[in-house]
């Protein structure tokens, strides 16, 4: 843990926490997958035959302060727990009604930052350069998205 793992002209893996911590909805996990629940402990009560097919949304926050600038308060819950399936049909009017308003743009820049931020997902494109790793690079300078992870 906390080491990396590699060369400095090939591949790199790293272990150990990042600043972008990940989350699993453990008690769906063990309902998709029985057998491989806990002897113990309050989630050895789940049944043991599968009682799920699906996880559950429990935070679909894909790029960096979409939510928190674009949406209105009352609107973060529904954003972090709706699939980026719906984004473009429950959320582009009100990322526009922000660049209109707040921002005071033109029809032309809602229209593009609403279609790069919605779906908001974070893209990765495994065929590009290392390099152009970013945030939104791959709509704005033709890499590959993603954010870069840096060893501290």
């Amino acid at each position: 843990i906390n080491t990396t793992l590699g060369s400095a002209t090939t591949m790199q893996v790293f272990a150990g926490p990042r600043d972008d911590p990940f989350f699993l909805d453990l008690e769906q996990f063990f309902r998709i997958l029985p057998d491989r629940k806990p002897a113990t402990g309050a989630l050895s009560n789940l049944p043991d035959a599968p009682s799920a097919s699906a996880f559950r949304p429990a935070g679909a926050l894909g790029n960096p302060l979409v939510s928190e600038v674009f949406l209105a308060k009352r609107n973060h819950p529904l954003h972090g727990t709706i699939g980026p399936d719906r984004d473009v049909a429950l959320l582009t009017s009100e990322v526009k009604n922000f660049v209109a308003t707040v921002a005071g743009r033109n029809a032309t820049v809602q229209n593009t930052l609403a279609s790069v931020l919605l779906p908001d997902m974070l893209i990765v494109q495994t065929d590009k350069a290392p390099a152009t790793a970013g945030w939104l690079s791959w709509a704005l300078a033709t890499g590959y998205g993603g954010r870069k992870l840096r060893i501290r």
